[in-house]
């Protein structure tokens, strides 16, 4: 007979199928080679940039070798300068879109609920005046 399927999700159930998901997706994503061709067929999908936008790609990238160089592997360089491209034409993108001084931003910070000033209560740290004796 069938048991019926417990709807309680507990820590440890949660931490293996997180861990075994995990495993598998590393395990299935280096033998596909499906997978590593669509990856490449993404990367170079990037569209063509302007020479101002390729110096400046090319200038990040060498600096991110310059400051990191040691830490990279030689195909982790190559994946990084499809990165450094991909990563410009979305900069280009947004440096495109004009803006003025006077534009407000498109989001305002309102808290949700409003709280009342409560009236200025002495600070203990304060100096008053002792009152003076009752006669």
């Amino acid at each position: 007979m069938l048991e019926p399927k417990s709807s309680i999700l507990t820590r440890r159930k949660f931490t293996t199928t997180a861990f075994l998901t995990g495993a598998a997706a590393t395990i299935v994503g280096t033998t596909s080679p499906a997978a590593a061709a669509t990856f490449s067929q993404t990367a170079t999908t990037v569209p063509p940039l302007s020479e101002a936008s390729q110096s400046e790609a090319s200038l990040r990238l060498q600096t991110i070798v310059t400051l990191y160089g040691p830490r990279f592997s030689e195909d982790q360089k190559t994946a990084l300068k499809k990165i450094c491209n991909s990563t410009q034409s979305s900069l280009d993108r947004l440096r495109a879109y004009k803006t003025e001084n006077s534009d407000d931003p498109a989001l305002h910070f309102k808290p949700l609920i409003e709280h009342e000033k409560s009236p200025s209560a002495p600070h203990a740290n304060s100096q008053t005046a002792p009152a003076p004796p009752k006669a």
